[in-house]
């Protein structure tokens, strides 16, 4: 075309270009990538990361439009170019003390050093290598070494690149948990204390307990274990926490009992007719079913009395 002196010396002739393993910008993605119209004698492709070549093809034609002497552009004209393409692997899994791993991977808590690896990338030139917050690297390339805090978990990632392609790069990583304690649960429901009573608590991963009381209650744990004894007078709230000596770390506090020491107060008492549906009062001598509720803990019910307002209490069961 270099030699066709027409329609804008060639440029404003149809072209058809096939690009194979790479994508035509400013089109949608296909493959191959195939972009036909006018004037267009020049596009920018951006290449698959693949292990091989790509290849470009060009194909001449008249336009649909344009001045006299486009109708005069060659037909069929053809060039076809070989890319190599500067391709990247991806690294595998990520693996510890030698064993590959997926997904997620559990590092006992402490500071034992970890070896870490992936096997060679291809053509990568560099391995760059984050970790969780208060560990520690040393070593460089695909083989390095990590030394955990204590307790702490996060994600490992490498990240691999080429030299001579800047801004491609490829990557693995690995979620790293470690067995801290969880939150623990009382096996308890709030409490009405008439005696001292003792309770205990469940978390995982836990070598010790901190119980923590409120009001006028305490909670007695000889040795902080998940086991404690309440005892008081004034109302109160009892709560606990878990931890592991070996990971350094103190779990949330569970969700708090109540602890009452006095009897339930009559405002704290509900009750309502045929289960809060109708209304509470009898016609002709039917029935009504009363039902009464508290949340108080420990309530036991007791004596129900009626009356009439004309002549007081008639009855009570």
């Amino acid at each position: 075309m270099s030699s066709f002196a027409k329609c804008n010396n060639g440029k404003d002739c149809k072209y058809k270009w096939e690009v194979t393993n790479g994508l035509i910008v400013g089109i949608p993605a296909a493959s191959p990538s195939i972009l036909e119209a006018n004037a267009k004698d020049q596009i920018k492709v951006v290449w698959n990361n693949t292990n091989g070549n790509g290849t470009i093809k060009v194909t001449s034609g008249q336009p649909s439009a344009g001045d006299q002497g486009c109708s005069e552009c060659p037909v069929g004209l053809t060039q076809t170019k070989t890319i190599p393409i500067r391709y990247l692997g991806t690294p595998g899994n990520i693996k510890i003390n030698g064993v590959a791993q997926s997904g997620s991977y559990q590092v006992n808590c402490g500071t034992a050093p970890i070896n870490v690896a992936v096997d060679p990338v291809t053509n990568a030139t560099n391995y760059v290598w984050t970790y969780p917050p208060g560990w520690t690297l040393s070593g460089s390339g695909n083989i390095v070494t990590l030394t955990p805090n204590a307790g702490s978990g996060g994600v490992i990632k490498v990240t691999t690149s080429r030299n001579d392609v800047p801004g491609l790069t490829t990557s693995s990583q690995l979620t790293i948990t470690r067995p801290v304690p969880s939150k623990p649960v009382i096996n308890s429901p709030d409490i009405l204390l008439c005696n001292p009573q003792t309770i205990t608590a469940t978390a995982s991963n836990a070598t010790s307990y901190n119980w923590v009381a409120t009001g006028g209650i305490t909670a007695n744990s000889p040795g902080n274990t998940n086991s404690a004894q309440i005892t008081g007078v004034p109302d109160g709230t009892v709560k606990v926490s878990a931890t592991s000596s070996v990971c350094g770390v103190t779990s949330a506090f569970s969700t708090p009992i109540n602890v009452k020491r006095s009897a339930p107060q009559p405002a704290s008492l509900l009750v309502t007719a045929n289960g809060g549906g109708s209304p509470d009062f009898m016609c002709n001598g039917a029935g009504v079913m009363l039902n009464a509720y508290t949340a108080e803990p420990g309530t036991q019910f007791g004596i129900w009395t009626c009356s009439d307002p004309a002549t007081g209490p008639s009855h009570t069961t």
